[in-house]
């Protein structure tokens, strides 16, 4: 018996391939969602019941702790700096369902950067941003990380190009950003 190739419709061999591509991009939207959900709650559960009022040399020690223990388990993708970047992840994101909206759009690996600014008001931007544009991680960190110091009228002005009525919202959304940071 011999493996020859038998001539197939190239129609069906297309249509065969895309429903495969489709099937393998929902997987890893649907797995990256759901690291995302650990990793937010990895960092709930260490950030609430582990380092809530706690000094925070007791926090470091504990989160070394952790990542010794979780590490000889599961790997080192569980460091301390990895655990950092969870509890991080809670901090910038603390409501659970702003979380599950997220994740469904946007990678751990954009919202790990989008965690790691400081501003609440940039960070909301950016955040906004990646999900009406589809930025790259990418576009992200080159975009994010050359923005460190801008105002929101730095960011504002970034989408002059864009549809006013984008404009107007993310404007919103700096304003209700700022009223929650006051």
């Amino acid at each position: 018996m011999t493996n020859k190739l038998i001539p197939l419709h190239s129609d069906l061999v297309t249509e065969l391939r895309q429903l495969i591509d489709a099937a393998r991009r929902r997987a890893a939207v649907a797995v990256n969602a759901e690291l995302t959900l650990l990793y937010w709650q990895v960092g709930q559960r260490i950030h609430r019941e582990i380092l809530g009022g706690k000094r925070a040399g007791y926090g470091e020690e504990v989160i070394t702790a952790l990542a010794t223990q979780l590490c000889a388990e599961y790997g080192r993708g569980w460091s301390a700096r990895q655990l950092r970047l969870c509890i991080r992840f809670v901090q910038a994101y603390p409501d659970v369902q702003i979380m599950h909206t997220l994740c469904a759009k946007l990678s751990w690996s954009h919202l790990r950067l989008l965690a790691a600014l400081d501003n609440p008001i940039q960070r909301d931007f950016y955040t906004e941003l990646c999900q009406l544009e589809n930025w790259s991680v990418r576009q992200l960190s080159h975009d994010a990380g050359a923005a460190d110091g801008e105002d929101e009228v730095g960011m504002t002005n970034k989408l002059i190009p864009l549809h006013s009525d984008l404009v107007t919202e993310l404007r919103q959304l700096i304003d209700a950003a700022r009223r929650r940071a006051a």
